[in-house]
């Protein structure tokens, strides 16, 4: 029940996002991550990580804008990309990037 409720909330504070929230949020974040890859992680327990808090706060974004729970994304120097989703759920690989001749 308690987790029903939980996911009533979050899906409340996701329809609070508008698409310009959306875009400047992303593109902030695209940025930054660019800007400092080698190997990242981005999580968000119920609270998102400090990394996706401050890119929120900067991109003059409501920081309650409904960011997955139990979620985290792991960014490696290899190119891959790694995601959990779900409370102790296991890591799958989403993306490998082609390496360019």
């Amino acid at each position: 029940m308690t987790m029903m409720m939980a996911k009533v909330l979050q899906h409340k504070m996701a329809e609070k996002r508008t698409p310009e929230d959306i875009d400047r949020f992303e593109n902030l974040l695209k940025k930054k991550l660019l800007e400092e890859f080698n190997y990242f992680c981005l999580m968000v327990d119920y609270d998102p990580c400090t990394f996706l808090w401050e890119t929120a706060e900067q991109a003059n974004c409501d920081i309650n804008m409904g960011l997955p729970w139990k979620t985290s994304m792991f960014f490696y120097d290899d190119g891959s990309v790694w995601v959990s989703y779900g409370y102790g759920a296991p890591r799958t690989k989403i993306l490998v990037e082609e390496e360019q001749s």
